[in-house]
């Protein structure tokens, strides 16, 4: 019973994980646009879509 349990834990997580990663990419894509709407300057908006890109470029190879 305990071997079906741990199997049956394996087999949720391993189908949740593309889901979660999914939310978080869109999640941080989300939170960069709003936050480059906030500002003004030019290099933070671009120091702001590169940090994105960078995170979502990561979540998705660790996928």
């Amino acid at each position: 019973m305990s071997e079906f349990l741990s199997v049956l834990l394996q087999a949720v997580i391993i189908a949740a994980v593309p889901v979660i990663s999914g939310a978080i990419v869109k999640g941080v894509r989300a939170l960069a646009k709003h936050l480059s709407t906030q500002t003004d300057n030019e290099l933070a908006r671009k120091y702001l879509a590169d940090a994105a890109d960078a995170i979502t470029t990561a979540v998705s190879r660790v996928n």
